[in-house]
C-alpha cells in the first residue's frame, strides 16, 4: 500500500511538472504572443490550464480509466 502511494505521488508530480513545461512552451512560441496575452490578463491563465489538459489528453486518458474501473 505504501509503496502505491508513493508511486502515485511520485507519477502524479511528474505529470504535473511534463505539463507545466509543455504549457510554458506553448506560451513562449511564436514570439510569446501568448505569455504576453495573459501577462496582460490573469484571468485568462485558468482557461490556458484547462485547454493544455484538453490538448495533451490527459483529461481523455483519464475518463477512460474512470470507465474501465467502474
Amino acid at each position: 500500500m505504501f509503496g502505491t502511494v508513493v508511486l502515485s505521488i511520485l507519477a502524479g508530480g511528474d505529470t504535473s511538472a511534463s505539463l507545466i513545461g509543455q504549457l510554458v512552451h506553448r506560451m513562449l512560441s511564436d514570439a510569446a504572443a501568448l505569455w504576453n496575452e495573459a501577462a496582460a490578463d490573469l484571468d485568462l491563465i485558468d482557461g490556458m490550464i484547462e485547454e493544455e489538459f484538453r490538448h495533451s489528453g490527459l483529461v481523455a486518458a483519464v475518463e477512460d480509466i474512470v470507465e474501465r474501473s467502474r
